[in-house]
Parts: structure tokens; C-alpha cells; sequence
């Protein structure tokens, strides 16, 4: 678990001492990930930004994630077009759809 993160659902339903459960996702992070969420929390204090832990932990996992989703569109996009140069039905029929969809919106 040196550099793993384990996520755990918990269920309020089974914490008879709590009345109000918020929370929904328990996350254990590794230390290496904790360190580096730490150093973001202090180099942000220093700069008179916000400075709490879980709003850079949650910009983090935010800004990595839509990262990580526009590049695998990109690669989506390339693939695609390339599938339909080579006259693959299937993409050319999927195409379709997306300019038809484009269209209307």
C-alpha cells in the first residue's frame, strides 16, 4: 500500500452513535500523496490562498480527472477519424450520430 490510495464507502446506517452521517467516501491516501497535497496546502498559505487541506485534495483529484477525460477525448477524436479514413463502417455510422447530435444542439 506504499503508494496506493484506498477508498471505503461507509454507511450511516450501521453507526448507531452518529444521528447525522455526512459523510459518504472515507479516503486513505498514501503518505506520498499526502505529502504532496501538504506542500500545495503550504505553498498556497504562503501565497495568501486558500488553505485548507480538503479544498486542494478535492482541486487536485478535480483538475486530474478532467485532464485525464479531455485527453482521452482527444484520443477518442484521433482514433475515430482515423478508423474513418480507413472506411470503418462502424465509425463513419458513429460520426454520423456525433454531427447529427451537434447539429441539434
Amino acid at each position: 500500500m506504499a503508494n496506493e490510495t484506498n477508498v471505503v464507502e461507509t454507511n450511516a446506517a450501521n453507526s448507531a452513535t452518529d444521528a447525522k452521517d455526512e459523510s459518504h467516501l472515507l479516503v486513505v491516501l498514501s503518505q506520498k500523496t499526502y505529502d504532496i497535497v501538504q506542500d500545495v496546502v503550504k505553498r498556497a498559505t504562503d501565497r495568501g490562498l486558500e488553505s485548507s487541506f480538503d479544498h486542494w485534495l478535492a482541486d487536485a483529484i478535480t483538475s486530474g480527472a478532467k485532464g485525464r477525460i479531455r485527453t482521452w477525448d482527444d484520443r477518442d477524436e484521433v482514433t475515430l477519424m482515423k478508423q474513418v479514413r480507413a472506411g470503418n463502417a462502424k465509425a463513419i455510422e458513429k460520426l454520423q450520430e456525433i454531427i447529427k447530435r451537434n447539429a441539434s444542439q
